[in-house]
């Protein structure tokens, strides 16, 4: 019986890619994967209650002075703390693209005065659109894996069966 390189070869390609894979790893993909998920459910939450505080009329009527000045547009302190915490998830997250359109739509002027706020609506849905790609590209890459491993332990067995 001679001596057989590919099996061996073979044999140590799929120890590496299953370690990989141990249950320690594929831990962190999940963990991380949710934190994308929770990261981008804040998101939405914060942008939808920007565009309402904006564009609710009472809420604008009642804007607090300081100094005889105002803000342009009123948002509650509640939905403030809401766009900055989505915003330091958006950024820790998600890649440096994604993080530019959300700030970019958080920041987007938004009043009563510029009905319909197309611009907003359309910088929300650009940002929402690659926040949602990254998330999917994730699960694509889970399914590549997982795909990976089951071709390298048929691929050994083959080899196995065929040399064996």
């Amino acid at each position: 019986m001679e001596f057989n390189y590919l099996v061996v070869l073979g044999a140590i390609v799929t120890a590496i890619i299953t370690s990989l894979f141990s249950p320690t790893v594929v831990y962190f993909f999940k963990i991380r994967h949710k934190a994308k998920i929770d990261a981008f459910n804040l998101a939405v939450r914060a942008l939808a209650r920007y565009y309402a505080e904006a564009l609710d009329l009472e809420f604008q009527e009642n804007k607090p002075t300081c100094k005889g000045k105002s803000q342009n547009v009123r948002i509650s302190s509640n939905t403030s703390g809401l766009l900055a915490k989505a915003r330091s998830l958006v950024k820790t997250n998600f890649s440096a693209k994604a993080f530019e359109e959300y700030d970019e739509a958080a920041r987007t002027y938004v009043s009563i005065e510029t009905v319909p706020n197309e611009e907003f609506e359309k910088q929300q849905d650009k940002a929402l659109d690659i926040l949602a790609k990254e998330i999917n590209k994730d699960i694509i890459l889970q399914i590549i894996r997982i795909l990976v491993i089951i071709t390298c332990i048929i691929f050994v067995f083959l080899l196995g069966y065929s040399f064996g």
